[in-house]
């Protein structure tokens, strides 16, 4: 859940404002978060050697946690998890680049919740690659089917659908340490990754080729936690 006062929530300051608009969504990903169903995100098991901590394990997709408080908050928020578990919801408020709290009276999940501050940086790199091909691929195939395309995103130079969506920067987690027994401290980047900047190249992305199926891991959730 997400810390805030009851009623609508205003964004006074030009401060304020200006983070609301560098928090947005892209549009298609608007489309697709607020839709009735998602069919498109799966489950993904966690690979807990402690058979009584699995039994207090209620885990689910990371990809879940990440696209709600995407939705629902804007950076810099603090986002309440009152059963932590895991760590889940840390650990896509931490790549959102949000605060988090989080409650768990289990001591036992407090090592692999402190032992996301070693895989933190490669899933959070990926997740927000993925959302920036994602837009990139999809503005060539509209840009390939004559559709319009009515703005250009500031930080990044490519094409954007909305006014909305000028200024959204994707910040980059870039360190994340570990200042006391029972807290991480998550360090990001100001600046647009150098690959996505304006001249990169806006060809969709290939078609996934399946994969075979192997004994190793294969779910990069899996190394999180």
């Amino acid at each position: 859940m997400i810390l805030r006062k009851g009623g609508k929530r205003e964004f006074s300051s030009d401060t304020e404002k200006e983070n609301r608009r560098r928090s947005a969504i892209f549009w298609e990903e608007r489309n697709l978060y607020f839709s009735d169903i998602w069919f498109d995100i799966k489950g993904s098991r966690q690979d807990l050697n402690d058979k009584e901590l699995r039994k207090r394990s209620a885990a689910f997709p990371f990809e879940l946690a990440y696209r709600l408080i995407n939705m629902y908050s804007v950076k810099n928020d603090t986002v309440l998890d009152p059963f932590l578990g895991t760590g889940t919801t840390l650990a896509a408020a931490m790549t959102a680049a949000r605060n988090s709290i989080g409650c768990e009276i289990e001591k036992g999940f407090l090592g692999p919740v402190l032992e996301i501050k070693n895989n933190i940086l490669r899933l959070a790199r990926e997740t927000t690659e993925t959302r920036l091909k994602s837009h990139l691929s999809f503005i060539a195939e509209r840009t390939a089917a004559g559709k319009p395309v009515g703005y250009k995103n500031l930080p990044y130079g490519f094409p954007v659908i909305t006014r909305q969506e000028k200024e959204i920067i994707i910040n980059e987690l870039k360190e994340v340490t570990q200042p006391t027994q029972q807290s991480l401290h998550a360090l990001y980047s100001d600046d647009p990754q150098p690959a996505f900047r304006q001249g990169a190249d806006f060809s969709p992305l290939p078609k996934p080729v399946p994969k075979k199926k192997t004994k190793g891991r294969t779910d990069i959730q899996l190394e999180l936690f």
